[in-house]
């Protein structure tokens, strides 16, 4: 069964779905289901969904295709926008991917990074921040913005952010002005790097404002009609995110493999060049055959090129030691699509978003949504600017017919089960080899660190070189327990 996953962008932030992607875990669980994420991707031609209310929109639309499973992957609150009221009943939100804001105050001033969100108020006068088009962030800059008794610069688009702040600040170097980001690929380029006019830095974290503790930035979203015919479907997807989420915190490799291919199609110069088919081709492509195929294109590839980074089946980055030119293959069903990619990060930058991503811990380890959240994330989206109480108490009392915890606490109960089961004499054989090791080589090293003392012992004609006569009768006695020996 085809299911298609309608994500609000193409961002970082939501690296669980492509680990899941790339490594084949959501057919690892269930061979049967065909998972493809869709955003927007001109060099194709075709128009996807972008941003949270088309990607419900994108939702609405294709659940009267009966040939797929339709799941949004956006914020939660859009459904309760004007557009929506029609639908909102049919909705179902099944999952929960991030339950903390990845937003970030930045400014060229302070080098520091704050702890509170007064030392922001104490240390800044200006704010930039997203305008309404993305909800979040523009929430969070109000906020702060009253909060903090500061004064807006302008609502900026995403993307131009750190240029708007880096240009105002070039113009201005001592106005006191902060901006949020969402934006960690600009984010790890400007912060990693001292060349930039003026240097940006990163001032506070707003996955640590107290306020917004409780609050739902990205979840999944279907129909009640798909969670009723296809339940099953639905925990196997659940598991499958949950399972990456566990891959991304515990194998660094995987998700910087993974983040370097992300870093890839999301840079803005990828530009598709040609496909291919890929029966010709071997899995992974070889340089040889590759070749073959670029025999046409300018510059060709050369024979001194190398596969940078693999992730199985699926996706690969060449890179050609000749020409310096880096190339983007993916393979969608039968066919190999080549892109130029320019603009990838560097090794140093997908390792601090990594790094970023384990330290702040955006992703729960259960992705149910609890009513306290729903609850706190409606008080705090549509109150500014405020809405009518009784509209937010009612959009309150939506959690028991949306939200639908089932299939993600029967996703956590086979994940918890298949560990206990599975690992648990595993663990102990592990023990136990692990407990005999240590023994031996607790043995060892205090033999080697006694060796000398005891040596020294057993020849009593080195005890006078060194004037220690005294200790003669002790020596003596050791000697003839040796000559008993």
């Amino acid at each position: 069964m085809k299911v298609i996953i309608y994500r609000a962008a193409q961002a970082f932030l939501y690296l669980p779905t492509y680990i899941a992607k790339y490594t084949d875990i959501f057919k690892a669980k269930n061979p049967n289901i065909d998972v493809d994420f869709q955003i927007i991707d001109w060099e194709e031609g075709e128009t996807r969904a972008v941003g949270d209310s088309a990607a419900i929109e994108s939702l609405i639309e294709a659940s009267n295709d009966a040939s797929c499973i339709p799941i949004a992957l956006c914020d939660p609150m859009a459904i309760f926008e004007n557009q929506f009221e029609r639908n909102r009943q049919n909705l179902r939100v099944i999952g929960t991917l991030i339950d903390k804001p990845p937003f970030w105050a930045i400014s060229t001033l302070h080098e520091q990074e704050f702890k509170t969100i007064e030392e922001v108020a104490e240390n800044f006068d200006t704010i930039i921040y997203y305008t309404g088009d993305l909800r979040t962030g523009n929430y969070i800059g109000k906020d702060i913005e009253a909060r903090c008794e500061l004064s807006k610069v302008k609502e900026i688009e995403f993307e131009d952010e750190i240029p708007t702040l880096s240009s105002r600040m070039a113009a201005n170097p001592n106005e006191r002005c902060v901006a949020v980001t969402v934006n960690i690929i600009q984010l790890a380029q400007v912060t990693e790097k001292t060349d930039s006019d003026p240097q940006v830095y990163l001032n506070y974290r707003f996955s640590d404002y107290e306020e917004l503790e409780k609050f739902l930035t990205s979840c999944l979203i279907t129909t009640a009609e798909v969670c009723e015919k296809y339940s099953g479907i639905l925990e196997n997807i659940i598991e499958g995110i949950q399972r990456s989420i566990l891959v991304l915190r515990t194998s660094t490799k995987v998700a910087e493999d993974v983040s370097r291919i992300v870093a890839s199609q999301i840079s803005r110069k990828k530009v598709f060049l040609f496909k291919t088919p890929a029966e010709h081709l071997t899995n992974p492509p070889q340089i040889a055959a590759l070749q073959e195929s670029f025999k046409d294109k300018k510059p060709p590839l050369s024979s001194n090129s190398i596969i940078e980074t693999q992730v199985p089946n699926s996706c690969w980055l060449v890179v050609d030691k000749d020409t310096k030119e880096r190339y983007l293959l993916e393979r969608k069903e039968d066919q190999l699509y080549v892109y130029k990619s320019s603009d990838g990060l560097t090794r140093a930058e997908i390792s601090w978003i990594v790094d970023q991503f384990y330290s702040e811990s955006f992703y729960p380890g259960n992705l149910a949504t609890p009513k306290d959240k729903w609850t706190k994330s409606i008080e705090a989206r549509f109150s500014s600017p405020p809405w009518p109480q009784s509209k937010i108490e009612s959009f309150k009392e939506t959690y028991d017919t949306i939200v639908s915890n089932q299939f993600a606490n029967k996703a956590q109960e086979r994940i918890i089960k298949e560990i206990s089961d599975m690992n648990l004499q595993e663990i102990e054989e592990d023990f136990a080899i692990r407990e005999k090791n240590y023994r031996w080589a607790t043995s060892i090293i205090l033999g080697i660190t006694l060796l000398p003392f005891f040596t020294f012992l057993w020849f009593p004609e080195w005890h006078s070189k060194f004037g220690i006569n005294n200790y003669k009768l002790f020596f003596n006695t050791f000697a003839k327990i040796r000559l008993k020996i």
